[in-house]
């Protein structure tokens, strides 16, 4: 019978092993725990608990056929458990309550039950309604220490105080400069000492060019010169296209521009025209191989340096010897230089050759 050796574990990542038999023994083998097998004698699964080989119990084991039935049990709850679980002497609507601190016996909840619960009197709540320490007014005409204003009022006076307290900064929203908009310049709206703006659109404001994002604030009220006002300038320069001694934006050469016999100096190719400008694919670059033999009778896990420069190999382990056959372990490509073979039983020295292929 062909067989292919494992010197890993096979790890089926919760997918099904599809049609699979268990190994055929009329004896039991040697016992290595948690080995399983099928006895073609018996006709039984048998496993190995690390003392003694045991049968696996099947749906006709006669211990399975003495089945006892549960008797009837009497329980409270809310939801229905079947004929088997009932609720004796109760009825419908009924608030039940435990009798007995041990006892499974439930009675029915009464009135005098509840005594004492709750005692507020309707005089009582109207006095805690009452009470100006534990519910306040909304009256926002009101000035009484007892009373509150409501949210719109607080906004209301905040915003009362921005636009009277002197020399502080209001955000007023932005400023065209192409169109004036809103008037600041020649005739001014009303303005306020510390009000801004920010500029939105490049333009002159009275004789100062700003650009988009300076802004610009009122040093007293009602302003009519350019004296009368605060810019503040972001200082960014405008974005310009890329040249070998300024930075800025580069537009992407397309690929009809890849020639050998092009005169464009100022777009730029991706890594991606490059490599098909060039020809280059998977199949086309140089193979790099490099191979070595390994084990010593008593290390699991050899770690070989390749030096391939790239995680992206194909390993392979060969026997040494007749058959010279390709087994299977655990290869992990630890760097870009090393590839690392675990076994689960030592290799004998030199036993098997790894050939790697990047």
């Amino acid at each position: 019978m062909a067989k292919k050796i494992f010197l890993s574990d096979i790890d089926l990542a919760l997918n099904q092993l599809l049609q699979a038999k268990l190994e055929n023994l009329a004896s039991d083998p040697t016992g290595t725990e948690s080995r399983i097998y099928y006895n073609t004698v018996s006709k039984k699964v048998k496993y190995f608990n690390g003392t003694v080989w045991l049968t696996v119990v099947d749906d006709i084991d006669t211990r399975l056929t003495n089945a006892r039935t549960p008797s009837a049990h009497v329980i409270a709850t809310n939801i229905a458990l079947g004929a088997e679980h009932t609720i004796s002497g109760a009825a419908v609507g009924w608030v039940l309550r435990a009798s007995g601190a041990t006892a499974a016996n439930f009675q029915q909840l009464a009135h005098a039950d509840l005594a004492n619960v709750g005692t507020n009197t309707h005089t009582q709540i109207d006095t805690h309604l009452g009470d100006a320490t534990k519910h306040r007014i909304i009256n926002d005409s009101g000035s009484s220490n007892t009373e509150l204003f409501s949210a719109s009022k607080i906004l209301q006076l905040i915003n009362d105080i921005n636009t009277t307290v002197a020399g502080s900064l209001v955000y007023k929203g932005g400023y065209d400069a192409a169109t004036n908009t809103p008037l600041l310049d020649a005739t001014p709206i009303t303005v306020q000492q510390g009000w801004t703006y920010v500029v939105t659109a490049t333009g002159d404001f009275f004789t100062e060019n700003v650009q988009v994002g300076d802004m610009i604030i009122a040093k007293q009220t009602n302003p009519t010169t350019l004296a009368h006002w605060t810019i503040i300038n972001k200082n960014i320069p405008d974005i310009v296209a890329a040249t070998e001694a300024t930075s800025g934006i580069i537009k992407i050469a397309s690929a009809a521009k890849m020639t050998v016999t092009t005169t464009e100096d100022t777009e730029a190719v991706t890594p991606l025209k490059l490599v098909n400008f060039l020809g280059l694919s998977a199949s086309k670059l140089p193979v790099a191989k490099f191979s070595q033999a390994i084990g010593d009778g008593a290390a699991l896990t050899y770690v070989v340096s390749h030096n391939l420069g790239t995680r992206d190999i194909h390993a392979q382990v060969i026997r040494q010897a007749a058959p010279y056959d390709i087994i299977d372990c655990e290869i992990l490509a630890t760097t870009n230089t090393s590839a690392t073979f675990n076994f689960n039983v030592a290799p004998t020295s030199g036993q098997y050759r790894v050939v790697i292929i990047g």
